[in-house]
C-alpha cells in the first residue's frame, strides 16, 4: 500500500494508493500532527509533497514515518529549497530544507539514495522556484533506536 501524506488536490485514483488529509477529498481524513493512523511497518511508500514544511515538530513526524513505512520501503519527499525565493514567501511554513537536512544523522532510520534540486518558473512574476526532491530507504534501525537517536515517543499507533 502507498500512501499520500497530505495529500491536498493531488489526489491519488490508483487503488494502490490511500489518500490522506485534514480535508476532504481524501480516502482517510486525519490531522498528522497527532499521528498517522496505520499500524507499524504497514506501508511500502510514502508520497510527502509540499507537506514537511507545514509541520511544527518534524522530529514527530520523523519518527511517524520511521514507524509505519515497512524495511526497505520508500520516503519520496518534496520539499522547498532554503534559497529558493518561494521557500519563505507562504506564512505557513514552518522551515526550509537544504540537503543537509537529509543526513542520516537527522532521519535515523531512513537512507537518502537520492537528493536532487529541481526548478520551476512561477507564472506571472517570472520568479525561479526551487525545490528538494528526495528519496529516503528505510533501513534496518529498529524503531527503539530511532526514538533513541532522535527523542521523544511514538503517537502509541499499533
Amino acid at each position: 500500500m502507498r500512501l499520500n501524506l497530505g495529500c491536498g488536490n493531488d489526489y491519488r485514483y490508483d487503488r494502490d494508493w490511500v489518500n490522506l488529509d485534514i480535508t476532504k477529498p481524501c480516502n482517510v481524513m486525519a490531522d498528522i500532527r497527532q499521528g498517522i493512523p496505520f499500524k507499524s511497518a504497514s506501508l511500502d511508500m510514502v508520497w510527502a509533497s509540499h507537506i514537511l514544511e507545514h509541520l511544527p515538530d518534524l522530529r514527530a513526524m520523523q519518527r511517524e514515518l520511521a514507524r509505519i513505512i515497512k524495511y526497505k520501503g520508500v520516503l519520496n519527499v518534496i520539499v522547498p529549497y532554503y534559497l529558493s525565493s518561494d521557500a519563505w514567501g507562504d506564512p505557513t511554513h514552518c522551515r526550509a530544507f537544504s540537503e543537509e537536512s537529509f543526513f542520516e544523522c537527522f532521519w535515523a532510520g531512513f537512507t537518502a539514495v537520492s537528493v536532487t534540486m529541481k526548478q520551476y518558473i512561477k507564472q506571472g512574476t517570472g520568479n525561479k522556484i526551487h525545490w528538494l526532491h528526495v528519496i529516503l530507504v528505510r533501513n534496518a534501525v529498529e524503531l527503539w533506536e530511532v526514538m533513541r537517536d532522535i527523542g521523544g515517543n511514538t503517537f502509541n499507533k499499533t
